[in-house]
């Protein structure tokens, strides 16, 4: 069993409060935290979650890089228009990398995406709004997670829908971490 149990994680850091697998490591990646299956770090079968709140993860960029994803969101006037506008980035992407993707799912506040580079990742990826306020949710997966059909058969891909279902943005503040999480 990849996820055995939930935790309700507030993050003040990284601006969202999710439920988040109770047995998976927590690591610090920059602009998001990550989430790994103990059991699979090490290993080629390895799985990641990330979460970031795009308002935040922008401010944190340093001078002069910009956040694709919260760059698009402020071009767009709907969650649709913005979804169109990461659909174009991943065709770009997609003509010198082999990425495919695929709408993987469409919930009242996002949109869930399969991004498949061929024999390196599997990764949903979710775009999400909280009263007008962006997230991004990814699951990624190496080795034998690579299949669709395992992420599907294993619960993983309905444990990622919990865990999108209770995803909200909150206001950044880095003494707000609950439960505490090693730095």
């Amino acid at each position: 069993m990849d996820i055995q149990g939930f935790v309700e994680q507030i993050d003040g850091e990284f601006g969202y409060r999710m439920l988040r697998p109770a047995n998976w490591e927590p690591i610090h990646l920059g602009a998001v935290r990550g989430y790994r299956f103990a059991a699979s770090a090490a290993g080629e079968d390895r799985l990641l979650l990330t979460v970031g709140n795009l308002a935040v993860m922008a401010a944190q960029a340093s001078a002069g890089t910009q956040v694709a994803p919260w760059v698009e969101f402020q071009q767009s006037d709907s969650l649709e228009a913005w979804m169109q506008q990461r659909e174009a980035a991943w065709t770009q992407v997609a003509q010198s990398t082999g990425l495919s993707f695929e709408r993987y799912m469409t919930l009242p506040n996002g949109a869930v995406y399969l991004l498949l580079l061929p024999e390196q990742s599997l990764q949903l990826i979710a775009y999400l709004l909280d009263d007008g306020h962006p997230l991004t949710v990814s699951l990624e997966g190496f080795g034998a997670y690579v299949q669709r059909s395992k992420l599907e058969e294993s619960g993983l891909s309905a444990d990622f829908l919990t865990m999108l279902r209770s995803a909200q943005a909150i206001e950044p503040d880095v003494e707000r971490i609950d439960p505490p999480l090693p730095q």
